[in-house]
């Protein structure tokens, strides 16, 4: 019999339902700070994978010819990984690449550093920290070297939780304390007892394991973002499913759409009743929808900027004169945050943020059919963008928010946005000429940004060298729905896709939407995939 898995409604309620007094401590991994910039280990797994491909095939040049989805690149790197576990008993592909390419620990701390070094909480940790502090949550133990859980507390609900990292810390921790707490199981990227390697996240630290499994007598324990890929945690877990001293209030294991139950919990699914599986969205949507549910607002940090407690307080204590010493420019600067704050709301780049939001909202309903609001918001879109393209702000807008112009990233931005509100209008229009005018509008805007954005790929900003991306992507993506209305130019359209998808190649942030046309999940490439140009593509 098949495991039973249930959905992310009934997750949400039974946290709301425990509202009156926390029942719950989290275990927080990588997938949860997906959304806001920083890698899984599955990404970062395929980026090696990659990056091994291509230094072996220098001494295996038949290595060119696959991808690492092939089942002959992967007979090789199984073979490989054999050869470089030693004594190791089957380490995860993470802990093997990373060891590989970051042989020390000063290397691989310096490699996280850089990974998670700049990145700010998204919405899913907006959500969570919301609710820890409504009460919902106090405990959270996470593998992440990031900060970004204690970032967001700070930043949009003014606490301060308490952070351990250190084993020789976490025993001095008190169950009964109000103060969140986060512990983190392999250490933090700001110091030098970061776990990354097999040999490393065997087992955890005395102390941590006592902790851990103390907070689960009292606590249920929600797993989400983490895919159950070291022994250390998992070993205990599995422990504590044997023993019902722990773990009373269940164990609820969250699994995003398309991904499986963690192989170690298999053999435990069928022997207990406190485990629980949950089919989510993501981080950010379960987060959202218990906030939701709960009836929780968003916080004025966000909200109002100008009632910022942070801002508030600064600029209070020169107005109330608490602080000693004042000088012209300690005044002079408390009047710059707040007339910036008085003025933000006229800038254009706060508009084009809304124009974004409109845009990817757009792209969500572009394979169904709109309703009215929906088209209206397409046209609304278009126009709004074009305006901010000839340098004219919109009525509702200060024109002295334009001054400043537009920077390359922000005008590529736009272009993207315009053409995915003209896609969406492209797969609604019922005549096949207004569908072949309206791809052909969006190929000749796209394309004539792309000397333009050309500096964007070589920068050093990860988000610029996304756009570009995006932009070559979805040049190939409507070069497919055009070959879909066009059928006899399906040979001539894929090699033109094939061009703009290898701009993609040899950049980072390439890689998730490569991985999307190799694993055949966009369906406006379909059309192509029986073309010889594609399939080589693909190959190489």
């Amino acid at each position: 019999m098949g495991l039973k898995i249930k959905q992310q409604a009934m997750l949400s309620q039974l946290i709301v339902d425990g509202s009156d007094e926390s029942k719950f401590c989290l275990l927080v991994g990588a997938g949860a700070s997906f959304s806001s910039g920083i890698p899984t280990a599955g990404h970062l797994v395929n980026q090696w994978k990659e990056e091994l491909r291509s230094i072996e095939s220098k001494d295996n040049p038949i290595l060119k010819k696959y991808s690492i989805y092939d089942q002959e690149f992967m007979g090789f790197y199984r073979d490989w990984k054999i050869r470089k576990s030693g004594d190791l008993i089957n380490p995860s592909d993470y802990s093997i690449l990373m060891e590989y390419f970051r042989p020390t620990p000063a290397l691989r701390q310096a490699f996280i550093e850089e990974a998670v070094n700049g990145k700010y909480p998204g919405f899913g940790y907006l959500y969570l920290s919301m609710l820890i502090d409504a009460g919902y949550f106090n405990v959270l133990f996470t593998t992440n070297f990031d900060n970004l859980v204690n970032d967001a507390l700070y930043r949009f609900v003014d606490s301060r939780p308490l952070v351990c990292s250190f084993d020789s810390n976490v025993s001095s921790i008190r169950i009964a304390s109000k103060r969140p707490k986060i512990i983190k199981l392999h250490g933090d990227y700001l110091f030098n007892n970061i776990k990354n390697t097999s040999s490393e996240v065997r087992s955890l630290t005395k102390n941590m394991e006592d902790k851990f499994k103390q907070f689960c007598t009292e606590y249920g324990l929600i797993v989400i973002g983490y895919s159950g890929g070291d022994d250390s945690v998992m070993d205990i877990i599995k422990s504590m499913l044997k023993d019902e001293e722990y773990l009373k209030m269940g164990l609820h294991w969250c699994i995003r759409k398309g991904d499986e139950v963690p192989i170690a919990l298999e053999s435990s699914a069928g022997l207990s009743d406190r485990l629980h599986f949950y089919k989510i969205e993501s981080f950010d949507t379960l987060m959202s929808d218990v906030c939701k549910r709960a009836n929780i607002p968003l916080p004025i940090e966000v909200t109002d900027p100008t009632k910022s407690k942070t801002i508030t307080k600064l600029t209070d204590s020169v107005k109330s004169q608490t602080n000693t010493n004042l000088s012209i420019k300690i005044l002079d600067d408390a009047v710059e945050i707040v007339h910036s704050l008085q003025n933000r709301t006229v800038e254009h780049d706060i508009l084009i943020k809304e124009l974004h939001l409109l845009g990817k909202r757009i792209q969500e309903y572009r394979d169904k059919i709109p309703s009215q609001e929906t088209v209206n918001s397409v046209h609304e879109c278009i126009s709004c963008c074009e305006k901010i393209l000839n340098d004219s702000a919109p009525e509702n807008i200060e024109s002295a928010g334009f001054t400043r112009g537009l920077n390359t990233e922000e005008k590529v931005d736009i272009y993207l946005i315009i053409g995915i509100a003209k896609i969406s209008q492209a797969k609604v229009s019922t005549t096949k000429k207004d569908k072949i005018l309206l791809c052909t509008e969006i190929i000749e805007s796209l394309s004539s940004i792309t000397i333009e954005a050309k500096a964007l790929s070589t920068s050093t900003m990860s988000n610029h060298r996304t756009i570009f991306c995006r932009l070559h992507f979805n040049i190939a993506c409507v070069f497919g729905l055009l070959a879909q209305i066009e059928k006899q130019k399906n040979e001539e359209l894929c090699k033109k896709a094939v061009r703009s998808l290898s701009m993609l190649r040899g950049i980072n942030e390439g890689l998730p939407f490569l991985e999307k046309v190799t694993r055949n999940e966009e369906e406006d490439l379909l059309v192509f995939k029986t073309c010889d140009d594609f399939k080589n593509f693909h190959s190489n």
